[in-house]
């Protein structure tokens, strides 16, 4: 089944309506027709996927590159994606990538430098990684500190750091650690982590992350064990909602929602042929990032909300950012396969590691590509020196970014630039860091006294796992709201 072009096919009344077509708009939209509500979901491009969507190139299909590997916080099996799909019946295979780190340019040893996360190490892991990336080891009263304060945070319950996501990881360091070193191990580790400076992060965010290592040994991270994420998620998801009493409309965009004293009463549409259409529901679900639904001529005036509310979101508005991805195809394989499929690329040339951006194989994420030939890929964070691309990147900036990154791969492969016969380059919404900032209040799913308005974007909730398995724990946090009441 084929998502409908245009309103013409929308009835005038659903339970609910879905903006925005995404994982996070259809996760929710399922859970709703598997709870019996007629469900519209309203997609403003040509097609669905959102950060999930394809793009197609020289013969390549992949993805686009948001939220390629998704970051969890407790054992892959617990997944919010899996329990998702297994609530509405569908099936959906895993594989658990090792978090890898990769170190170039330094004088000895060899051209590159792996180190990978052993989950069965558990805080013993971030020793290890301290001694690999700063070339000595930790010393015992160091070890013991940190061993103390990654407990520490293990211990902080979900409620608990959601009441501190006004308190920076800068802050909390102050208050907590004691040992100078391992004050300045944890600041610095918070930018290739948590893509954000340990004053601008929260720390209900970093307990949840770092917490992970006493509880399950490491953060893991997974990707579908079959077909990209258009494939393996978005198409099921919408065949779903079609099978189970939805509709699901592209190329129309939702232009404002209408309240009667708070309370929802409806929603206007507007398509490519610029037809209007006011379709009555009570409840409206918005599946995308609430900094770009929320204020002055947007869908939902911001005077609706608390000022604890309006702050957070104007917050979200000035912190968010775009990262870049350029997908390379190489007329030859160039990386063996024996290296890792996914790393943390660090250049050493001129003194400590400095983070460059990620390197990414076509193989480890199924893409399509030409007999022969090797696909490769980067993610380069917008938050570093140099890349603070903000929502209106320069093309010198962008330039930068890349030629640092290609300079560090051509350490290890000089023939990497002049075997390129094709590249496609992109920059999209970061993924969500924004929402793990200092916050004066965390953003819930549900509106705070408003009737029948709900949020499921990755830019709610301060306190989750990583990457895009947050945009499943918002969806079933949504649906459940929206069911329960």
């Amino acid at each position: 089944m084929r998502p409908a072009r245009g309103i013409h096919s929308i009835r005038d009344r659903y339970d609910a309506v879905v903006v925005g077509g995404g994982p996070g708009g259809l996760a929710t939209a399922a859970l709703l027709c598997h709870g019996g509500m007629r469900t519209l979901v309203v997609e403003q491009k040509p097609t669905l996927g959102g950060r999930y969507r394809a793009i197609e190139f020289a013969g390549c299909r992949v993805d686009i590159a948001e939220h390629l590997l998704s970051g969890m916080v407790n054992d892959i099996g617990d997944a919010y994606a899996k329990q998702l799909f297994q609530r509405v019946g569908l099936p959906l295979a895993q594989k658990e990538i090792k978090w890898v780190m990769g170190v170039v340019g330094r004088d000895s040893g060899p051209p590159i430098d792996f180190f990978s996360m052993d989950r069965t190490k558990g805080v013993e892991n971030f020793f290890d990684f301290f001694a690999f990336a700063a070339g000595m080891p930790l010393g015992e009263a160091e070890k013991a500190e940190m061993a103390r304060i990654f407990h520490l945070m293990a211990d902080m319950s979900p409620e608990a750091c959601r009441k501190q996501v006004h308190m920076s990881f800068a802050e909390w360091l102050d208050r907590h650690v004691q040992n100078p070193i391992v004050h300045m191990v944890l600041s610095g580790v918070t930018g290739p982590l948590q893509g954000s400076t340990a004053d601008k992060v929260n720390i209900g965010q970093m307990a949840n992350i770092f917490g992970a290592f006493p509880r399950i040994g490491a953060v893991p991270f997974w990707y579908p064990a079959h077909g990209i994420l258009s494939d393996a998620i978005i198409a099921p998801l919408a065949t779903y909602i079609q099978a189970h009493g939805g509709d699901i409309v592209c190329g129309v965009k939702a232009r404002r929602v209408f309240f009667d004293d708070r309370t929802v009463t409806g929603v206007w549409l507007r398509d490519e042929n610029e037809t209007l259409l006011e379709v009555q529901t009570p409840r409206v679900v918005i599946a995308f990032p609430i900094q770009f639904a929320v204020g002055f001529r947007r869908l939902v005036p911001d005077e609706l909300f608390t000022p604890e509310w309006r702050a957070s979101i104007a917050l979200l508005r000035e912190l968010s950012h775009e990262d870049l991805t350029v997908y390379y195809l190489l007329r030859e394989p160039v990386i063996p396969e024996e290296y890792y499929g996914w790393i943390h690329l660090f250049d050493a040339t001129n003194g400590p590691p400095t983070y460059v951006g990620d390197w990414i194989l076509g193989d480890l994420i199924n893409a399509k590509v030409p007999s022969g030939k090797q696909l490769v890929g980067n993610y380069i964070t917008a938050n570093f020196e140099g890349t603070q691309f903000g929502l209106d990147a320069s093309p010198a900036m962008v330039r930068k970014a890349i030629d640092r990154w290609e300079q560090a791969v051509q350490k290890v492969f000089p023939d990497f630039t002049r075997l390129v016969e094709a590249r496609v380059c992109n920059l999209q919404l970061n993924w969500g860091r924004y929402a793990y900032s200092v916050m004066p209040q965390e953003v819930s799913v549900k509106a705070l006294g408003v009737d029948g308005l709900y949020f499921a974007g990755d830019s709610i909730l301060s306190v989750s796992s990583l990457a895009s398995d947050k945009v499943y724990d918002v969806a079933l946090q949504c649906a459940d709201a929206i069911l329960g009441s």
